[in-house]
């Protein structure tokens, strides 16, 4: 890649924001946007929800998928994801994205969040309530043994 297309991929990205002026199609956006938040990691909230919300997007999806899958043991990651869960629908894609990567994990490593799990499972927006409904499922398994 060439020394200029270099420069205006990362002023593209400084920006967070994609527009027609920006030289990069919404795709590559997306796809750098996506790249800058895992090499930052998912401690930070803010890189979590951006990697969340590249599971939504076709093209992106299976990078970010696969990011949170290799960090599926990390017990802070499954906090987070819980927090942002709780944050309900109202809170955009966040929660919903959330919701899903949650129900992925193991019914183990969800037992101690049964009670979150439950308030999500509440929601009224299936976005939510359904893979909520799965990982207690999950945990109901593991409680059986």
């Amino acid at each position: 890649m060439s020394p200029s297309r270099l420069e205006m991929l990362r002023r593209a990205s400084s920006a967070g924001v994609w527009n027609k002026e920006s030289g990069i199609s919404y795709e590559e956006h997306c796809r750098l946007a996506l790249a800058q938040a895992m090499a930052q990691g998912h401690a930070d909230p803010a890189n979590l929800r951006k990697i969340l919300i590249a599971t939504a997007n076709m093209d992106t999806a299976p990078t970010a998928n696969k990011y949170l899958e290799q960090h599926r043991a990390d017990p802070e990651l499954l906090k987070a994801l819980i927090a942002i869960a709780l944050e309900g629908e109202d809170a955009g894609d966040g929660p919903w994205t959330a919701a899903n990567t949650i129900a992925e994990y193991p019914g183990a490593m969800l037992v101690p969040y049964k009670a979150e799990l439950e308030a999500i499972a509440r929601e009224q927006w299936s976005y939510l309530h359904l893979p909520a409904r799965e990982a207690l499922a999950k945990i109901a398994a593991v409680e059986d043994r």
